[in-house]
């Protein structure tokens, strides 16, 4: 089936590529940054083509050393996409920024057509193609190049929803077969496609006139998308995401969920990565507002059946692609709530917007004379023209911190202070960067926050390339322990030291805290004394030995 284009059509299309190409102009000269380092300029399998096979049989995340929990993935058509541009560019990031705008401008358009051959409306496809091409919850997806999952994923999803659409209005077996394909594709490209089946059974209800059939086809696509999870199941050897609670789990979904509608409607405030508290306990506040605005959403659903069924579909789409990552399913871990995960589902906020502006313009034309129609038509044309360079502005500051990973990190800890992630994120970019005394600063703050062996660790060899000796790196990790009150762990850190060099007085004088901490006076006093004997002019130590030996022989 053929859309019959027309010259506006060719301008809508000029249209959008100008608008994307304004909004992500910043992009092009950014370099690797996050998970870009793991999956892409560290990778060396993206450059074997001879491993093309293997990536639909196997794991395709990427297991890194840096610290960080590892995350599966099943998402062979994402890594084959990274081998396309690892062979045309090389370790170019330009080339990869590039392809990701393309990809963006390439879902717009869809987006444009399938509207347009669903309700044969150039003012609905149009609004809601512009406001998708430059919502800037869309920064994320397109200016972080590992975020193409979600371009990709969203490119073939709307790609099989158009061959669906063209199949129910001339019953051709082709346009159906496509729609399979396509969604097979996006299944391999990213988890979220998984509500696709849905997308189906909605469309049927709300936009086609429903019969015996119309859930047939949605169900076959069910069956097709539970095969492919149990293969992903098989493929990761059971392996899954962090998880918790089924309480919490959907206490913590529903506030994420309120969260993703606040961005999609007003898209101020975001950032590089959010700290989502969980919601463990019913009886809270921020709770009770969240369960407020889900009725008041449930009750606009309702409203929307009733008056418009288009516009149901629309609000529908949002609920049912943010469903995967809502956490409900399962924790995903550690971006419990990233605007990357807004793409596809932001498809149906664009439905919705085109939809009412054109109910708006129809009201306003039934109601008025054909002046005021015309006035209104003009000033919404100037309003348009506003806000599409209040979007783009918006988005080209939301890409700003892809600059670089010691930019993107900076601004995460700017803007999340207590994101311990951001934190040790940042800490890895400047010791990248060679900065390596802010490294450890962070290092050392997340230390405190949370002492993990595999931290310490890192810290340790930190120490080391800063000049440190091994006693003088184990006495600071137990300092950092001590601070803690974790006197145990402290306690082994300093034996260490001290049995690397005994000639450290501070070494001595921190361990006879520990012990002394702990009730041990004996072991206490005779630590304080040696680091007296090492260092007498030291009044701390004296003041600690003091101590030390009062409450040895009160206890006497």
């Amino acid at each position: 089936m053929h859309i019959n284009l027309k010259k506006s059509d060719i301008v809508h299309i000029a249209v959008f590529s100008l608008l994307i190409l304004a909004a992500f102009a910043n992009v092009f000269s950014m370099e690797f940054v996050w998970d870009d380092t793991v999956q892409i300029r560290d990778n060396t399998s993206i450059t074997n083509i001879s491993h093309i096979k293997e990536v639909f049989f196997e794991d395709t995340g990427t297991a890194t050393t840096n610290g960080e929990d590892y995350t599966p993935y099943y998402r062979p058509l994402f890594t084959i996409s990274l081998m396309i541009d690892a062979f045309l560019w090389g370790k170019n990031p330009f080339g990869y920024h590039l392809t990701n705008v393309l990809l963006h401008l390439e879902v717009t358009l869809l987006l444009y057509f399938s509207l347009l051959l669903i309700f044969n409306n150039r003012m609905i496809a149009m609004v809601a193609a512009a406001i998708f091409s430059l919502h800037p919850v869309h920064s994320e997806a397109v200016s972080y190049i590992s975020a193409r999952t979600h371009l990709l994923c969203a490119l073939f999803s709307l790609a099989s929803f158009y061959f669906y659409v063209c199949y129910k209005k001339v019953n051709n077996l082709r346009y159906l077969l496509a729609t399979i394909f396509f969604i097979i594709f996006a299944l391999l490209s990213n988890e979220m496609a998984v509500s696709l089946p849905a997308i189906f059974l909605l469309y049927e209800i709300c936009i086609e006139k429903r019969n015996r059939r119309s859930f047939f086809y949605p169900a076959c696509f069910f069956i097709l998308t539970l095969t492919y999870v149990i293969l992903r199941f098989i493929i990761l050897h059971n392996y899954t995401w962090v998880d918790l609670p089924v309480k919490d789990r959907t206490l913590t979904g529903f506030d994420i969920i309120i969260r993703y509608l606040r961005l999609l409607i007003l898209p101020v405030g975001l950032k590089v990565f959010y700290e989502i508290p969980l919601q463990k306990d019913f009886f809270n506040i921020h709770l009770f507002i969240t369960f407020l605005l889900l009725i008041f959403h449930i009750c606009l659903g309702y409203l929307f059946w009733k008056w418009s069924k288009p516009l149901f579909f629309g609000l529908l789409w949002i609920f049912v692609t943010l469903l995967p990552v809502s956490n409900i399913p399962a924790v995903i871990y550690p971006s419990l709530l990233a605007e990357r995960y807004l793409y596809l589902p932001s498809v149906g906020f664009a439905i919705m917007t085109g939809l009412v502006i054109f109910y708006a313009f129809e009201h306003i034309k039934d109601k008025y004379d054909i002046e005021r129609y015309i006035f209104f038509r003009r000033f919404s044309y100037g309003a348009g023209v506003f806000l599409a360079i209040c979007l783009i502005f918006l988005s080209l500051s939301r890409n700003a911190p892809y600059k670089s990973d010691l930019e993107l990190w900076k601004t995460a800890v700017s803007q999340e202070h207590s994101s311990i992630y951001s934190h040790y994120r940042l800490a890895l970019a400047y010791e990248e960067s060679g900065k390596l005394e802010n490294a450890k600063d962070e290092l050392e703050y997340v230390f405190k926050k949370n002492p993990q062996k595999i931290i310490q660790d890192r810290i340790i060899y930190l120490y080391h390339r800063l000049g440190l000796t091994d006693a003088q790196a184990l006495y600071r990790i137990g300092v950092l322990y001590l601070d803690n009150q974790m006197y145990n762990s402290a306690t082994v850190c300093f034996l260490k030291s001290v049995k690397n060099d005994d000639k450290m007085a501070e070494a001595h004088n921190a361990l006879g805290i520990s012990y002394f901490e702990q009730g041990l006076y004996s072991e206490a006093v005779a630590e304080f004394r040696k680091a007296v004997k090492l260092n007498p002019y030291n009044p701390g130590y004296l003041e600690n030995l003091t101590n030390a030996e009062n409450n040895l022989a009160n206890i006497k």
